[in-house]
């Protein structure tokens, strides 16, 4: 007969390996940051979107993370985490540029919840995930620059362009349609 501590054994393994499968799978960046400490331990995919090996970075802080934070991004990012910590978002999410080892910055999407409180309720610790999406940052910017390159061609020709969905009867014109 199999004791009930053993099934609860084996599910907790089963699931400990289906979480590390999937951090492997969707190369997730993994932060815990103890907040009284300031104290921030990571897995290595995460050290590996900045450039680093967990090795290279034994003692990551908050202070240290600010620094590695773009200066146009990082008011933005303070701003969301305190929102988060005293509940106006229920989950800290932003964008914001990160300083590469090598000197360039790559585009990170982060996201994070506080999971332990004190007995006053005051939050004590954070988990969250760290997502390398430079290269969707990257087709972003292209199709600005394409899409304005395209309006001023279009201005300068004066030749407009339109659309209609048959099914729905939607219309689409551009700018120089309407001009």
């Amino acid at each position: 007969m199999i004791k009930p501590s053993t099934i609860v054994r084996q599910i907790k393994s089963d699931n400990e390996k289906r979480l590390e499968l999937v951090i492997e799978a969707t190369a997730v960046g993994i932060w815990d940051w103890q907040l009284q400490t300031e104290e921030i331990t990571f897995n290595q995919r995460w050290a590996e979107i900045i450039g680093y090996t967990v090795e290279e970075l034994p003692l990551m802080n908050f202070e240290i993370w600010k620094d590695k934070v773009h200066s146009d991004d990082l008011s933005g990012a303070l701003e969301c985490i305190e929102k988060h910590l005293n509940g106006t978002f229920d989950l800290y999410s932003a964008e914001i540029r990160m300083r590469h080892k090598e000197g360039h910055y790559i585009w990170v999407l982060e996201s994070g919840r506080v999971v332990e409180w004190d007995t006053n309720g005051l939050p004590t610790r954070m988990l969250g995930a760290s997502f390398d999406i430079s290269e969707r940052k990257s087709r972003e910017q292209e199709l600005i620059v394409t899409s304005q390159l395209l309006q001023e061609t279009q201005a300068i020709s004066k030749v407009g362009g339109w659309e209609l969905n048959l099914e729905t009867g939607e219309l689409y014109w551009t700018d120089e349609t309407y001009r």
